[in-house]
């Protein structure tokens, strides 16, 4: 414990581990950080997504800036993606 307060005081974040668990994200039961670092736990599908992309099953991007997407020249009708929709829709 002295150790995982020398690394809290160190700006470090320790994972706590069930006993005979070691170095996997299963077997997290607590994890002690300093207080206000400012990270936010994961959520669940957060957590998933990151286990994921570790075992190269997922390629998260980077963030973007959406002022980097120009809004589109192409201009339809109101209605029109609808009418697509139910055509390729067909009757069901």
């Amino acid at each position: 414990m002295r150790r995982a307060d020398e690394e809290i005081h160190e700006s470090v974040s320790v994972h706590v581990a069930d006993p005979g668990e070691v170095d996997t994200e299963s077997g997290v039961v607590a994890e002690l950080r300093p207080p206000g670092d400012g990270v936010k736990p994961e959520s669940p599908v957060e957590a998933r997504l990151r286990m994921m992309a570790e075992e190269g099953g997922l390629h998260i991007g980077e963030p973007n800036d959406p002022s980097a997407y120009g809004r589109s020249p192409i201009r339809v009708a109101p209605g029109t993606a609808g009418r697509f929709l139910e055509a390729e829709r067909g009757e069901r």
